[in-house]
């Protein structure tokens, strides 16, 4: 019960400062306009500014994040190319579910069955659709294959355990392959011409690795990763930078 009060507390005063220090006028501005969504971008250099969390900036004794307000951290242009409607016909998605033995279950089976039920909606409006799921068995080399295909795809969703900078693939003995962000964009890579939209539902997907955080907070040593569904001690192999944004940094 004191701890859940501490946590409250403390993420009321980060809000208040961020609020106040942060986006000073900017926040009132805002709720003015909402609802808004607000594109924040950051030059490389940057990047750990990104992270920041922005949502929990408090005006009128309320965080932004629940009037109307919300962020979306950018890198790179603030001003993207502008996406080719004409690629293909059908909309072509890919559902790649990744659960190596050994690690916590997850309710891939739901997931599964609701991406597929909005491509029935999207189908019954009238555009064709193509779907393909990936599940056991997700290895690099098959995972590779697909995303080379010919055909390309125009969205591809991901959903699996996690590691801060790392995505847990299979090994063929399905025990856990981890793949560093970099690796993985490099797969991604390959479907780049077509692909408009990358989801990646995993844990610690958003978030730096524990050396990089501990670098922006000027603390020494790599320390640990945080505790969580297959966390462990980081890996010398790890890139700086989250899954998230080292995919959308590679892929524009």
């Amino acid at each position: 019960l004191f701890r859940s009060r501490d946590e409250t507390r403390i993420i009321a005063e980060v809000g208040a400062w961020i609020g106040a220090e942060v986006l000073g006028p900017i926040a009132t501005a805002l709720l003015g306009s909402r609802p808004v969504t607000v594109c924040v971008t950051a030059p490389a250099a940057a990047q750990g500014l990104l992270f920041l969390p922005l949502e929990l900036a408090r005006t009128q004794d309320l965080p932004l994040s629940v009037q109307g307000v919300t962020f979306v951290m950018c890198t790179g242009a603030a001003n993207p190319a502008p996406l080719d409607p004409s690629t293909g016909v059908a909309l072509r998605v890919l559902g790649l579910f990744s659960v190596p033995e050994g690690g916590q279950p997850l309710n891939s089976r739901w997931e599964r069955h609701a991406l597929v039920r909005l491509m029935e909606r999207i189908e019954g409006s009238g555009r064709a659709t193509d779907l393909r799921v990936l599940q056991y068995g997700v290895t690099r080399e098959r995972l590779g294959d697909v995303l080379a295909e010919r055909e390309g795809w125009d969205v591809i969703h991901i959903s699996g355990h996690g590691r801060p900078g790392e995505l847990l693939l299979e090994h063929h003995d399905g025990s856990p392959d981890p793949m560093a962000a970099g690796d993985l964009a490099d797969l991604l890579c390959l479907a780049r011409q077509r692909v408009k939209l990358v989801t990646v539902s995993t844990c610690w997907s958003a978030a730096l690795p524990a050396a990089e955080r501990r670098r922006l907070l000027g603390l020494p040593g790599a320390g640990r990763i945080p505790d969580g569904d297959t966390a462990s001690s980081p890996r010398a192999d790890v890139p700086t930078g989250s899954l998230a944004t080292e995919l959308a940094r590679r892929l524009d």
